[in-house]
C-alpha cells in the first residue's frame, strides 16, 4: 500500500521478549508449574513484584504537581545532577572536570540508545554490534534505515577486541566513522563484563583509530554486579582518557536499579572533550526527544532527584540495593553451579539479571522447552534465563531439566 512508507513496510515484531512473557503468564494460569524465565524484572522469593521501599516512600510523598505534571524536555538541572551523581558516584567531579557533559531525559535506557543511534548515523550507514546483543538494538537501527554489522563478542571467554577492530576498520573504509553500542557492565544477555584492561584497550583503539567515534555505552545493569558497584564506577572513570575524536553517550536507565520499569525514566549522558560537539549532540537529542515523546515521567524525574540528592534517602536505598544484589548473586551461583555439574555450557557471568546458555539452535531449544512449560528468550545460538525473575526453588534443578530437554530434542532430530 502506498499509504505505508517504504521504510515501514514489512516491519513487524516477532519473538519479542515482552510478548513471550505474556505467553508465559497465560500458560502459568493453565499450568501452575510453568517456569517463567523471560523478562528482566526482579521478583521476590515469594514471586511478588520486588519494589524498593525507599522508592515507594518517595513516590507516595510526591505532590500531584510533582507526580502528574509535564516535565521539561531535558529533565531539568536537578535531574541532571541526580543522574550524574548516581552514575559516577565518587568519580563524578573528576569526570565532569575533565569532560564536557550534557544530559537529556529519555523514556528509559531504550530512549537513550534510540536517540543516540539516530543522532549518530544517517540512513544506510552502519552500526557496529556484537554477535549476541539485546534484540531491540537491531530494531532501533532498522526503524531508522540504518544497517548493522556484527563481530564475535567473546573468544575463549574474553572480550574479542581484535574482532571488533577488524570489523571497525572495514566500516571506517566504508563510512569514515565508527558508531557502536557497548552494553557493559553485566551485558544483556550474557552477563559478561569487560575487565579494566579490556575496557582501557578498547578506548585506546577508539582514541587512535583516526576517525570520529560515537560510543553508546548502555549501563542498564550497572548496579547488579557480583562485585560491589564501586568497581563499576572506577571503570567509568576511564572515560576521562578519551581523545577529541570520541563522543561517548552513556545510556542511563532507572528501570533495573530502582525497579520502576513502567515509569520509563532514563537519560543520555553526553560526554566529550570537544564542547561544541557535545552541545550540538545535546541540541539534536533534545529536538528529537520533543518530536518523539515530548517529555518523560515527572514522577520518575522527581523520585530520582529526591532519592539521590538526599543523603538519608540515598543511604537507605543503597542498603536495600545491596541486599537484593546478594539475593540475585545467590540465584546466579546456584544456577551456574548446577550448570557446571551437568556440563551445560554457559557464557561467563559477572552480574546482571540473566544467565545465558550456549546451544546450536536457540529457537529450536526454545520451542522444546516451551512444550515442557519452561519459557526463556531465544537467540540464534543461545537461550537466556532471567534469574532475576526466578526464586531459588525454581532455579534448583532447572539446569538439569534444560539439559535433559536439550538432549531429547537433539535425539528426536537425529
Amino acid at each position: 500500500m502506498k499509504v505505508i512508507a517504504k521504510h515501514s513496510l514489512g516491519k513487524k515484531i516477532v519473538g519479542d521478549t515482552l510478548q513471550i512473557s505474556v505467553d508465559a503468564k497465560e500458560c502459568k494460569l493453565k499450568h501452575p508449574e510453568t517456569i517463567d524465565a523471560t523478562i528482566g524484572t526482579f521478583s521476590n522469593e515469594d514471586k511478588s513484584f520486588l519494589k524498593y521501599h525507599t522508592v515507594d516512600k518517595i513516590l507516595k510523598e510526591l505532590s500531584d504537581v510533582d507526580y502528574f505534571s509535564y516535565s521539561s524536555v531535558d529533565g531539568g538541572k536537578l535531574y541532571h545532577d541526580a543522574v550524574t551523581t548516581w552514575t559516577f558516584q565518587e568519580h563524578r567531579d573528576k569526570i565532569l572536570s575533565s569532560l564536557h557533559c550534557k544530559v537529556v531525559a529519555t523514556p528509559g535506557g531504550t530512549g537513550a540508545v534510540s536517540n543516540s543511534v539516530f543522532c549518530s548515523l544517517d540512513e544506510g550507514e552502519t552500526l557496529i554490534l556484537p554477535d549476541i546483543y539485546w534484540g531491540p538494538y537491531k530494531g532501533i537501527a532498522s526503524s531508522n534505515s540504518i544497517e548493522t554489522n556484527e563481530y564475535n563478542f567473546l573468544v575463549d571467554d574474553k572480550f574479542n577486541l581484535n574482532g571488533f577492530i577488524e570489523l571497525a576498520n572495514k566500516v571506517i573504509k566504508k563510512q569514515g566513522k565508527i558508531v557502536t553500542i557497548l552494553n557493559d557492565p553485566n551485558n544483556n544477555p550474557t552477563g559478561y563484563s569487560l575487565s579494566e584492561e579490556e575496557f582501557s584497550n578498547f578506548l585506546i583503539y577508539l582514541n587512535n583509530c583516526g576517525v570520529e567515534v560515537s560510543l553508546i555505552l548502555d549501563i542498564a545493569y550497572l548496579d547488579y554486579s557480583v562485585k560491589n558497584f564501586e568497581s563499576t564506577r572506577k571503570k567509568l572513570s576511564f572515560l576521562t582518557k578519551i581523545n577529541n575524536n570520541v563522543l561517548v553517550t552513556v545510556a542511563f536507565s532507572c528501570s533495573k536499579t530502582f525497579s520502576i520499569y513502567g515509569l520509563r525514566t532514563g537519560a543520555q549522558i553526553i560526554l566529550g572533550k570537544d564542547g561544541n560537539v557535545v552541545h550540538s549532540f545535546y541540541d539534536a537529542s533534545v529536538y528529537l526527544s520533543r518530536s518523539r515523546w515530548s517529555n518523560i515521567s515527572k514522577a520518575g524525574i522527581n523520585m530520582l532527584s529526591k532519592l539521590v540528592l538526599n543523603n538519608d534517602n540515598k543511604n537507605e536505598f543503597i542498603k536495600e540495593l545491596n541486599e537484593n544484589v546478594s539475593i540475585l548473586t545467590k540465584r546466579a551461583e546456584l544456577f551456574i553451579k548446577e550448570a557446571n555439574e551437568c556440563d551445560l555450557p554457559i557464557y561467563p557471568y559477572f552480574g546482571g539479571f540473566f544467565v545465558t546458555i550456549i546451544c546450536e539452535d536457540g529457537h529450536k531449544l526454545f520451542e522444546a522447552l516451551k512444550s515442557k512449560y519452561i519459557f526463556v528468550i531465544p537467540y540464534p545460538k543461545a537461550i537466556r534465563i532471567s534469574i532475576s525473575a526466578l526464586s531459588i526453588d525454581e532455579i534448583k534443578g532447572l539446569a538439569f531439566k534444560i539439559l535433559k530437554i536439550k538432549e531429547a530434542s537433539m535425539q528426536f532430530e537425529e
